[in-house]
């Protein structure tokens, strides 16, 4: 087990006192949250557009790079709403 996994809600279930209930509440979350980064990511590139012509090779390097990693940041919150959602209802 990671450290990041220690008290989290993994394979074993819920945490204690947490709910399936709960469980459905926080993927919710976890999907609503994942789509408000993807729009972000969108909003990121459509904003480098109009800069790749000129003279900000860097600004547009490093709003690349924040886009990519929001790309990430999207597939790992969908992939922990589905685990979460999985456990719940298995229970």
């Amino acid at each position: 087990m990671h450290r990041w996994e220690l008290g989290r809600e993994g394979r074993d279930g819920p945490l204690p006192g947490q709910t399936p209930a709960m469980s459905d509440s926080t993927a919710a979350e976890l999907t609503i949250t994942a789509e408000h980064v993807d729009r972000y990511r969108e909003r990121l590139g459509e904003l480098a557009r109009p800069l790749r012509d000129g003279d900000h090779e860097d600004a547009v390097a490093a709003i690349y790079e924040a886009e990519r990693a929001l790309r990430s940041a999207h597939r790992l919150l969908e992939r922990a709403a589905t685990l979460i959602s999985g456990t719940s209802r298995s229970r």
